[in-house]
């Protein structure tokens, strides 16, 4: 193989995480992050203008997800991360639903999935999401407190380890992100 080959090869493989290149010690296996999907996905869920079909595929991917390992989760988080789920809830009614805020409760409820990849695909997809999200108008007063009742649901759900009441609760918080977006009708 030629040195242009190898080069572009390595090249390609660093743009998708699976390489390293550290100067002075080679190349070596990378973590292969998933963000590397982000960018990707933020077009496919903003291409197209005025048609957010993109978006909606997107949340629907979550969503299948998200209320997949809800029920996984019921009874199975300890009492410390419950209570800063629940402070999370609170921070987000004070903040008008800060997206940072939002984002550490996804993060923090699959953080102690044994499934790596669970996390990181919902963290890739929230990235996209937000991006695409941030072209649409902010939720008012109303919007913001149901978005919180809602995410209050789920952590009561999985304080009592009611699987299918977690499932229930993350399949309504979907509900209001569809109906807030106009895809319900």
């Amino acid at each position: 193989m030629s040195r242009n080959s190898v080069r572009e090869a390595v090249r390609s493989l660093r743009a998708l995480g699976i390489v390293d290149v550290r100067h002075g010690h080679g190349t070596v296996v990378g973590e292969a992050s998933l963000h590397v999907l982000s960018p990707s996905l933020a077009f496919r869920a903003v291409a197209g203008g005025d048609d957010l079909a993109g978006l909606r595929n997107l949340i629907e991917v979550r969503e299948l997800i998200e209320v997949g390992v809800a029920g996984r989760l019921a009874g199975e988080l300890d009492e410390s991360t419950l209570d800063r789920l629940d402070a999370l809830c609170t921070a987000m009614g004070e903040t008008e639903l800060d997206p940072e805020t939002d984002r550490e409760f996804h993060r923090l409820l699959y953080a102690r999935v044994d499934n790596p990849l669970i996390g990181q695909l919902v963290d890739v997809f929230w990235d996209a999401y937000r991006t695409a999200h941030d072209a649409l108008s902010a939720p008012g007063p109303a919007e913001q407190a149901e978005t919180v009742r809602l995410h209050s649901a789920i952590v009561d759900a999985l304080r009592a380890g009611d699987a299918a009441a977690a499932r229930e609760a993350m399949t309504a918080h979907f509900a209001e992100i569809n109906h807030r977006l106009g895809f319900d009708g």
